[in-house]
């Protein structure tokens, strides 16, 4: 009963695949500080704005003088305004370019997303694949325990050579370090995956697997991969939208060729005392005003001819580094899918193998017993076992692996 309430407690505490995706997207520190960058962003997008309010500033100033017996006191307090009317089109291309920024940052909070949940993906199948691997190495270590105990028999009875048990003494020595290794290795990806979530390295990690038969997965053509993935891709997005930038730059720096039409206002006091009711007894002592200012520009030494030049070639530069950005993508899936085809294709044959490998091993090791065929031939079989149950393992997590690849180079 105790035992059956300690599975119990194990199994609600085990992560699948997704609750690991769920806790690294809150505490993954990457994750975190891309979503910090979109704040600040966004916060950047509402200092743009601020171009088009007027700017309101308030001044005062009080001195007081000594000249032989006297003193003289003398005090002046202002309000000025200044508002930009007109600059051509550079404070809209301004807000335009914080705008894209904003999105530009949202786009990098999604691929730095995604490039984490593949990393939890891969180090999660990585676990799977050496928890299964200590399994193995438990069978192997007791396959040749077996086996040593039968040469070492054999030995005893002189029906073998001592070679032949020294080798099987180092078979089993072998094992005992494979599992070692594992183990090992095991370790320090589950360190890794609590690293990625965000969590102490030392936290207790149990991790359940959920996966769907991957040889059924249902995956969508490789033209509708490469589609969706030119839509939605976050780095091409980002490359769309470095492209609108560039080219906002390019208006800011045309509007250096337009006049700019600024109104300015301003009303000043000041008087012998400080801020005594006469300093506001007359509007004719103090005025009001109020004024426009237009300037044009008529040569700055080719500066802003150059400058528009340059933002120009800039946007022909990046444009033929979205055509290679398209043609890497493109590449990338088509790599991507036929490591998926070829992986699948490998799980089948290394399935295959197996069993057949497993069949002659039982065979080889009934006829050894028998004393029907030699040592080296039965050592042989047991060590193309050993790498086809090895082999399995590996396929099985490279299918895994290269199903996660294809997703995220398709933007999913």
């Amino acid at each position: 009963m105790i035992h059956l309430f300690t599975l119990l407690i194990l199994a609600s505490n085990q992560l699948t695949l997704d609750d690991c995706i769920s806790i690294a997207k809150k505490n993954n520190t990457k994750i975190t500080q891309a979503k910090k960058s979109v704040e600040i962003a966004r916060n950047d997008v509402t200092a743009a704005y601020s171009a088009r309010y007027p700017n309101v500033d308030f001044s005062s100033s009080y001195r007081k003088s000594y000249s032989d017996d006297t003193t003289t006191d003398s005090h002046s307090a202002g309000i000025s305004l200044s508002y930009q009317l007109y600059r051509g089109g550079y404070i809209c291309a301004s807000i335009e370019i914080a705008k894209t920024r904003a999105e530009i940052a949202q786009e990098n909070y999604r691929l730095t997303e995604q490039e984490v949940i593949l990393s939890v993906k891969q180090t999660f199948f990585s676990i799977l694949e050496k928890e299964e691997k200590i399994k193995l190495s438990d069978k192997i270590l007791s396959r040749r325990k077996e086996d040593y105990s039968l040469i070492k028999l054999k030995y005893n009875v002189g029906r073998e050579s001592y070679p032949s048990v020294e080798e099987s003494e180092v078979n089993l020595s072998q094992a005992e370090y494979d599992k070692l290794s594992a183990e090992e290795e095991l370790k320090l990806s589950k360190v890794d995956l609590n690293l990625l979530m965000g969590r102490s390295s030392q936290t207790e990690l149990l991790l359940k697997n959920e996966s769907a038969e991957l040889r059924e997965l249902k995956i969508p053509p490789c033209s509708e991969f490469i589609s969706r993935a030119k839509d939605l891709r976050p780095d091409i997005r980002i490359e769309n939208l470095n492209h609108k930038v560039l080219y906002l730059q390019s208006k800011e720096t045309k509007s250096e060729y337009f006049p700019k039409l600024n109104l300015s206002s301003g009303y000043d006091v000041g008087g012998s005392g400080f801020f005594s009711k006469d300093d506001f007894s007359s509007y004719k002592d103090n005025p009001l005003s109020v004024g426009v200012s237009l300037s044009f520009p008529i040569f700055d030494g080719f500066s802003t001819k150059s400058k528009v030049k340059s933002s120009s070639l800039e946007i022909i530069k990046h444009t033929i580094k979205l055509t290679e950005l398209e043609q890497n993508i493109e590449s990338e899936i088509l790599q991507a899918y036929s490591n998926w085809t070829l992986a699948k294709k490998r799980l089948e044959l290394s399935e295959k193998s197996l069993k057949a490998i497993q069949d002659m091993y039982e065979l080889t090791r009934l006829q050894y017993e028998q004393g029907n065929t030699t040592y080296f031939f039965f050592q042989q079989k047991e060590a193309e076992l050993t790498k086809a149950e090895y082999n399995y393992i590996t396929s099985l997590n490279d299918l895994q692996i290269t199903i996660a690849n294809l997703y995220k180079a398709g933007g999913l």
